[in-house]
């Protein structure tokens, strides 16, 4: 991806940086020979099986399978590799073990998100949300602010993904993050997060 290091370096690197340790961090991947990665990081590495790699099995099988492969009873984060700008896993540990210990709003799961607004059209073009065209438009500062998820982190209790097999549980804490965004799902996506995080390294090191 840059420098040498592919998408899976920098979420290793990012979440050994947060306090995780190498026993606690498990690579997914149904190719065998990525366990070399696994070992490079000093991470563990979950061999998954074929068939939760395919489009067509209902995704929380692909959830709960991959889960039930991890040992151990402990919660589980889901880390996801595809937004390389995603850098707040140490406040959403943090965040998610204070709400364990307080336990008075029972949640089972944590959920990133983040504030998204704009001049926002259905597929017929026509505004949505809040604003119109000509006398109805309304100034930007005072657009209607939406959530959006962008799948990058989550942390939940395995009763939870046994019962509903998917990102957010049936109790979820949302936690609103403020990163730059991008989910890496094709190759323009892949260069222009490549280029997005080359400027942002030169402004940082000027």
């Amino acid at each position: 991806f840059l420098h040498g290091e592919s998408l899976v370096d920098i979420t290793v690197k990012k979440l050994l940086m947060a306090g995780l340790q190498t026993d606690q961090i498990y690579l997914s991947c149904e190719d065998e020979s990525k366990s070399e990665v696994a070992e490079k990081h000093g991470i563990q590495f979950s061999l998954r099986q074929e068939r939760l790699c395919r489009n067509e099995t209902p995704f929380a099988e692909v959830f709960r399978g991959v889960a039930v492969q991890i040992p151990g009873n402990s919660d589980i984060m889901w880390a996801q590799v595809c937004d390389p700008f995603f850098d707040e896993y140490t406040r959403c540990l943090d965040t998610w073990r204070s709400a364990k210990v307080s336990e008075s709003k029972g949640y089972d799961s944590l959920v990133v998100c983040h504030k998204v607004s704009g001049y926002y059209m259905d597929e017929n073009l026509l505004p949505i949300h809040g604003w119109g065209f000509g006398p109805w438009h309304v100034p930007s500062q005072r657009l209607p602010t939406f959530y959006k998820m962008p799948f990058a982190c989550s942390i939940l209790t395995r009763s939870s993904i046994e019962a509903v097999g998917y990102y957010v549980g049936a109790r979820p804490l949302w936690l609103p993050c403020k990163w730059t965004s991008i989910d890496i799902d094709t190759e323009d996506d892949f260069l222009l997060a490549r280029l997005m995080m080359i400027h942002q390294q030169e402004v940082a090191n000027r």
